[in-house]
């Protein structure tokens, strides 16, 4: 499966793998809901996003991590990256016009 909950550590780690697209948008938003809210149990916890296995990822997931990330800013949910976004992945989304990533501080 392209995006799976791993909560293992002191952590919870939401793994994207693959193509991420439209296919596992309905599972990539849940986990997303269920990490980031604070009366889930185990509130309060970290939440971090795996970027380093995705091959291709599409305008639907990158919006949802968007939104996650702006959520989690302006609800002071602790959301993080696990690790940087694959070269070619990152670099292909910013020749479609993309000047910054999710969980990515560069601006292109």
């Amino acid at each position: 499966m392209p995006v799976h909950l791993d909560p293992a550590g002191d952590a919870l780690t939401i793994r994207l793998e693959g193509d991420i697209d439209i296919g596992c948008a309905a599972t990539l938003h849940r986990l997303l809901l269920e990490t980031l809210n604070p009366d889930c149990p185990g509130a309060n916890h970290a939440t971090r996003i795996s970027l380093a296995k995705i091959n291709a990822i599409d305008i639907t997931a990158v919006q949802l991590l968007w939104a996650a990330e702006r959520e989690a800013q302006s609800t002071g949910q602790p959301l993080a990256s696990a690790d940087a976004w694959p070269a070619p992945v990152a670099e292909l989304l910013r020749h479609s016009g993309f000047s910054r990533l999710p969980f990515s501080a560069d601006a292109a």
